[in-house]
């Protein structure tokens, strides 16, 4: 028997096009759900983030005001530049010139203000998207929020980094997950929450 000639009808079979279009096919499915879930995870990792650097720069303030008084002039003024300087703003979201304050969203800026009757300061983040707006509400201004918050909402981006009209009152009722999605209803948002000096 010829083996030389069996050997040459033997034919090598490789893959068809067919069978990597489909081994192509699910790479990029498993590439895609492992896109989103990583989305996902930066986004509330950022979230989270936001949340705490806005209680520590709530913390900062008032320990700040009890030895220095920055803010309690009697004035509605941006304190922002000042307590950077103090130290009382995460240096992560401070720009590079150290003049003024970041925040997590692209575009967005962050800035504290007294308020007219001196007791008190707002918090200003602007450019913050829609689901991290009502995040940041519902978790600041939530069932555990801070005593000395008398002030929390949301307006659109356009708003200016000023502080709003809003005099220091009693704390504010918690605000549910449904509120703060109606408070938020723009894709971005300018957040604000008004504080106490003392809580």
């Amino acid at each position: 028997m010829n083996y030389t000639t069996r050997t040459s009808r033997t034919k090598k079979r490789g893959f068809t096009l067919t069978e990597i279009a489909i081994v192509l096919g699910i790479v990029g499915l498993i590439l895609g759900a492992i896109w989103v879930a990583a989305a996902a995870v930066y986004s509330n990792l950022r979230n989270a983030h936001a949340d705490t650097e806005a209680l520590q720069m709530v913390q900062a303030v008032r320990a700040l005001y009890a030895t220095n008084t920055i803010i309690g002039a009697g004035a509605a003024a941006d304190q922002t530049a000042a307590l950077i300087t103090a130290g009382a703003i995460p240096k992560d979201i401070v720009n590079a010139a150290g003049t003024a304050a970041i925040n997590q969203w692209p575009n967005g800026a962050t800035a504290i203000w007294s308020n007219a009757a001196g007791d008190g300061f707002e918090l200003i983040l602007t450019a913050v998207p829609q689901s991290a707006c009502i995040n940041l509400i519902t978790t600041i201004a939530g069932t555990n929020a801070d005593p000395g918050l008398y002030n929390a909402t949301a307006v659109t981006t356009a708003s200016p980094v000023a502080a709003d009209a809003v005099v220091s009152g009693p704390r504010i009722a918690a605000i549910t997950p449904t509120a703060a999605a109606t408070l938020c209803a723009a894709a971005l948002n300018k957040v604000s929450f008004g504080f106490t000096l003392k809580s």
